[in-house]
């Protein structure tokens, strides 16, 4: 058999086989939206009025109480990081998930990175090998905030677009409402001193703690 006879053929078993499931298949109903597109596109949560809702009342406060001084947690976790970690640290339940914490504290700017994503080095009144970083912002990174709120679960979230939202929103409550009132990006602060109220995360190795400010004043204000 000639090969133009045997693609004809085939052709023409494939066409027919195409009749048959477009006469067989169940119709697709396109306005149906699947579980996995609902899950993450969902409109009805707004996290900046959830966040302006719990700041005032609920975060800050709840940070103030559970706070550790900054000094304090750093000799902690020199000593015995697992058991400064049960002590003052919260993660959920997820023994994968790092700890966070509350601190607050003097602390003194050594230097300041003042590029688009303005960062202070800073010392504390101990001393001490343990490099701490300060996010003054305007832009934040991680979620050490939302993820010491231990009234704040995922599952109470209607999808992780949500939860990763409400941790964007805290971190921009801290840019438009916690640094704003200081020139971070044209002003120098090299040697002056802060009060701070922050929330840290702790990765296991050398101690290096990046600081995201709640609350933070010039000392002696």
């Amino acid at each position: 058999m000639r090969l133009r006879t045997k693609i004809k053929i085939l052709s023409a078993a494939v066409f027919i086989l195409f009749l048959a499931l477009s006469f067989t298949a169940e119709p697709i109903d396109r306005s149906k939206r699947t579980e996995i597109s609902f899950y993450f596109d969902n409109d009805n949560f707004d996290a900046g009025e959830y966040v302006a809702g719990i700041w005032y009342e609920g975060v800050v406060p709840h940070m103030n109480e559970r706070a550790v001084d900054i000094g304090e947690l750093l000799a902690a976790l020199s000593q015995d990081a697992g058991a400064a970690c049960e002590k003052y640290g919260f993660r959920a339940v997820q023994e994968n998930n790092p700890y966070n914490f509350s601190i607050k504290g003097r602390i003194r700017v050594i230097s300041m990175n003042q590029g688009s994503n303005t960062r202070m080095e800073v010392a504390i009144a101990s001393g001490g090998d343990v490099n701490i970083t300060l996010q003054v912002g305007p832009v934040f990174k991680g979620t050490s905030i939302r993820d010491f709120l231990d009234f704040i679960k995922f599952e109470d979230f209607t999808n992780q677009v949500d939860f990763a939202k409400l941790a964007n929103e805290l971190n921009f409550k801290v840019r438009d409402d916690v640094v704003q009132e200081f020139d971070f990006r044209n002003k120098e602060y090299t040697g002056q001193e802060f009060d701070i109220l922050g929330a840290t995360t702790y990765l296991s190795g050398p101690l290096e703690l990046v600081v995201t400010p709640v609350l933070m004043s010039l000392a002696g204000d």
